[in-house]
């Protein structure tokens, strides 16, 4: 598909293909640095994106195949929504998210208040509360003598902050299925062109 209008290089791969103890020389491939996302800025101009709210936690070959009825154009949804590494860029189960919290925090404590919340979604990082009032304290502060909020918040701890995060990647733009053959031999166009 796109990957053949890349310019193929010499690779040597120094631990495969040795014959009788011996090297066998340069193999060609697929130079996939190319930057096909110059191609693919020069080509959605044309395009009016769309809103999808994913359901269930697919990865990005799931949804292309759901979307497109091809699970090899997960790249354009990545693309569209500038995700550049689907295992992190990408919604994931909830287990798996709790599981990545567990992760990311391990080595500093494992389960604790990341922030503070208050009604209006506004975080507010390293506070503490003064017992029996409603303000709020930067933790170096130990003297409590300047006020940082005044007003109820809430705790947010890893796992709540790994959903709420995991949460935000529902929404995301996609290539109309109506659009993808035009889209796709546009993007060629734009490659045939560069390469003349």
């Amino acid at each position: 598909m796109l990957f053949s209008f890349f310019d193929s290089i010499p690779y040597n791969p120094k631990t495969i293909g040795k014959i009788n103890n011996e090297l066998t020389g340069d193999t060609m491939m697929t130079d996939i640095f190319r930057n096909y996302k110059a191609y693919y800025n020069q080509v959605i101009g044309r395009y009016k994106l769309r809103n999808y709210y994913i359901s269930g936690a697919p990865r990005p070959e799931e949804l292309s195949y759901q979307l497109y009825g091809n699970t090899q154009f997960y790249w354009l949804l990545l693309m569209a929504n500038n995700i550049y590494d689907p295992f992190y860029g990408w919604i994931v189960s909830q287990d798996t998210a709790y599981k990545m919290a567990d992760q990311k925090y391990k080595d500093v404590g494992g389960n604790q208040v990341l922030y503070h919340r208050d009604g209006e979604g506004n975080k507010y990082y390293n506070l503490v509360n003064k017992p029996g009032t409603v303000e709020w304290y930067d933790k170096g502060d130990t003297n409590m003598l300047y006020v940082q909020y005044t007003g109820a918040l809430a705790a947010v701890d890893i796992y709540e902050d790994a959903i709420l995060t995991n949460e935000q990647k529902r929404n995301i733009v996609i290539i109309s299925p109506d659009d993808l053959s035009n889209f796709i031999d546009d993007m060629i166009r734009e490659m045939e062109i560069a390469d003349q």
